[in-house]
């Protein structure tokens, strides 16, 4: 099965295809699925509850091209996401699991970014905010050098819609790391195996709507 068809299969339609990592309270999912009925959106959730809370407003809103799934976003992009089938993911403010015990679900890592990397389209995107320097400098670090990503934008233009935990941030003075990564095309047949640190672009991408 092909990546058209893997998603047709699921949206029942041809499209674009977009990812949110983590949607929470679905803001950010809802608004985009919203204003963009072309493109095709899928939301991977680790909560249970939270995944049919978001699912039933999916359906309440009738926003037919935003599905959402329970599971670990790991597992999903490593094995089910076809390559290069994805247009952008969509990554904001991850948990940074600050505990020893817990530092094995931390998101970012070296073979999390080479799947990210390798189920992009080519010029595929990765957007990222977070309010943690840590996880900024995690993930960077995973996506330029393991993924073979490219920083093209560094604190893009705001969101349309800021999600309720970035909210509460901004409400408390937290400082909020964001960017763009890019797969260019170039660069596409061998970011999903790079091991060496790609350079960082100085061309800035197209703002995400």
């Amino acid at each position: 099965m092909t990546g058209i068809e893997f998603w047709e299969e699921i949206f029942g339609r041809r499209a674009a295809v977009e990812i949110e990592i983590g949607p929470g309270t679905g803001s950010f999912l809802c608004h985009v699925a919203e204003q963009h009925p072309e493109v095709n959106f899928l939301a991977i959730e680790s909560s249970r509850s939270r995944a049919e809370r978001l699912t039933r407003l999916l359906e309440e809103r009738g926003l037919r091209n935003a599905r959402v799934v329970h599971a670990a976003a790991q597992c999903v992009i490593q094995h089910c996401v076809p390559p290069g089938s994805v247009q952008a993911y969509h990554i904001y403010f991850p948990d940074p699991w600050w505990k020893r015990r817990h530092h094995k679900r931390r998101l970012f890592t070296p073979d999390f970014a080479r799947a990210l990397a390798r189920s992009l389209s080519p010029g595929g995107q990765v957007y990222l905010a977070t309010d943690v320097l840590f996880v900024w400098t995690l993930a960077r670090n995973c996506l330029e050098q393991h993924g073979g990503l490219v920083l093209t934008y560094l604190r893009p233009p705001a969101r349309p819609v800021r999600t309720a935990f970035e909210q509460k941030g901004l409400r408390r003075g937290a400082q909020i790391w964001e960017g763009v990564f890019a797969l260019l095309p170039q660069l596409s047949e061998q970011a999903a195996t790079s091991q060496e640190v790609v350079r960082i672009g100085n061309r800035p991408s197209e703002s995400h709507p």
